[in-house]
């Protein structure tokens, strides 16, 4: 699904310094980890708190096309 979305904003002209499936790679892996953390501590935050955390910890950028030149 992430790779999707990346070839998508790619066909709209978005322009990235990493390739894609580098970037998609990251990006699974620390859902992936994040969901076990969350797993293991699911007393402590909830699902839409460790929503937050993702956004706040990964670059907002990468899937804004007004930042693509």
């Amino acid at each position: 699904v992430l790779m999707l979305d990346f070839l998508e904003l790619k066909q709209r002209g978005k322009k990235f310094e990493i390739p894609i499936e580098i970037i998609a790679e990251f990006y699974a892996s620390t859902i992936s980890s994040l969901n076990i953390w969350w797993i293991q501590n699911r007393g402590n935050v909830s699902a839409v708190q460790m929503d937050e955390y993702f956004n706040q910890m990964t670059n907002k950028s990468l899937f804004s096309i007004r930042e693509s030149s």
